[in-house]
């Protein structure tokens, strides 16, 4: 299991603060999804070998900051905070991987807002930061500043044309007020610097907006192609029990098996035999962590792995443990593999 800290600020009378710091240190994909507050996310490993990662967020105001490192390739998918918009940069990069259709960088700025919903594959290595915004509070600072509606132009966008030094200032501001609130949370029971430092935030993303050129939207060719992935998944987790075959995804999805290939391996990075599997274990795995008194067979075998050393093995591979070691971390083994 993860390690896992929060602390609220509080002022001299004792009433909250509006102001968190939270930090999730883990092994497990999920379980960092969940370290975002108010984030509806859902991660999935797509990568074999021992997962460790880590998550932290300061929340004051209606400002949300955080940064977030991850050791293998992991699909995000869900929702950011409701009714913000949210600013990410990428850094640290080993391997590919896209944001919402487009190619991940070094130093890159990337854009969604809640109802967007969520669409990255990482990299095997892939650190980030990023800032949340409450959309009414970005859209009018950016107006005073610029003049123009700027936050309109966002609508519907993802990635953002800008000058890499300048957006690695702006990492590097995010990075130092986490540092700074992590080792003196105390700063965060004075208001007036609260509203300083979010005031600090918005002026760079304005200043990275102003100087950047028109954000792009998503490929019309990857959305067809997500759509199609989305419907094999789809047909998979209703039938997580039974012996689904690729050519059962090409009848769900409706396509023929060549272009379900090109489908897989533009949004996932995967063949859709790879991704079977792959979701497959990442199901048993949320199940066993989940479940203290799960039996492991049983579990193996409602997500369709019938031979057990197999499964063990397989189980191994992807996620560096046997599935006794994941359930022996959510509570007492009932029966191992």
């Amino acid at each position: 299991m993860g390690q896992f800290c929060e602390q609220e600020c509080t002022g001299r009378d004792g009433a909250r603060a509006p102001a968190t710091i939270r930090s999730v240190a883990t092994d497990d994909v999920q379980e960092q999804a969940d370290g975002l507050a108010e984030w509806d996310q859902h991660y999935v490993q797509l990568s074999a070998g021992k997962f460790n990662g880590a998550v932290t967020e300061i929340r004051f105001l209606d400002t949300q900051i955080y940064e977030e490192r991850t050791d293998q390739s992991v699909r995000m998918t869900g929702e950011g905070i409701p009714g913000a918009r949210n600013f990410t940069i990428p850094f640290g990069l080993y391997g590919t991987g896209s944001f919402h259709g487009h190619p991940l960088a070094d130093e890159a700025l990337l854009t969604f807002a809640y109802g967007d919903s969520l669409e990255c594959r990482t990299p095997r290595v892939m650190h980030l930061v990023g800032v949340s915004f409450d959309m009414g509070t970005l859209a009018e600072y950016l107006e005073c500043t610029s003049g123009v509606d700027m936050a309109y132009r966002l609508i519907g966008k993802h990635a953002i044309p800008a000058d890499r030094q300048a957006v690695a200032d702006a990492r590097r501001l995010i990075q130092s007020m986490i540092a700074t609130l992590t080792a003196e949370p105390h700063l965060l029971l004075d208001e007036p610097l609260q509203y300083t430092l979010r005031n600090a935030l918005l002026d760079s993303i304005a200043t990275l907006l102003t100087v950047s050129g028109d954000p792009l939207p998503v490929p019309a060719s990857y959305s067809v192609r997500r759509n199609i992935v989305e419907r094999a998944k789809e047909y998979v987790m209703a039938n997580i029990g039974e012996a689904v075959t690729v050519a059962d995804l090409c009848r769900a999805a409706g396509v023929s098996r060549r272009n379900l290939e090109y489908c897989f391996t533009e949004v996932l990075a995967l063949s859709p035999a790879q991704f079977l599997r792959t979701v497959r274990l990442n199901g048993v795995r949320h199940e066993l962590r989940q479940e203290a008194s799960a039996n492991v067979q049983n579990v193996a075998a409602r997500w369709g792995f019938w031979h057990m050393s197999r499964f063990a093995q397989s189980y191994h591979a992807m996620f560096g443990e046997l599935p006794s070691m994941t359930l022996r971390g959510s509570g007492t083994v009932r029966r191992g593999a």
